[in-house]
């Protein structure tokens, strides 16, 4: 049996500490909370690919949908909340595709 690549193992593991500081530390969750996640897409884009970007891109959209709501003591409207998720994923595709582009120019 093959392991992950190291980009991938990276991935899960910046996703999953970023979740436990979210889940277990910070009481209650920030608003701005998810930009800890988009440190570590931007940084693993950098580093590898959009592949890695994208698996905690997905971690990090699970975990704001359906497990911080719950532990967070403010609660938001569901058009707060998309609002909230559709900037984000704005967000993290354009910081993306501004790493790429930087990358390709300077090879």
């Amino acid at each position: 049996m093959r392991l992950p690549d190291r980009q991938y193992q990276f991935a899960a593991a910046y996703s999953l500490a970023a979740s436990a500081l979210g889940i277990f530390f910070l009481h209650p969750v920030p608003p701005r909370y998810m930009d800890i996640y988009l440190v570590g897409i931007m940084f693993s884009t950098l580093r590898w690919s959009w592949r890695p970007a994208a698996v905690i891109f997905v971690i990090s959209i699970t975990v704001a949908n359906w497990v911080l709501p719950v532990y967070s003591s403010a609660a938001t409207s569901g058009q707060a909340n998309a609002y909230r998720m559709l900037s984000y994923s704005v967000t993290c595709a354009i910081a993306v595709e501004i790493i790429r582009r930087a990358k390709r120019k300077h090879r």
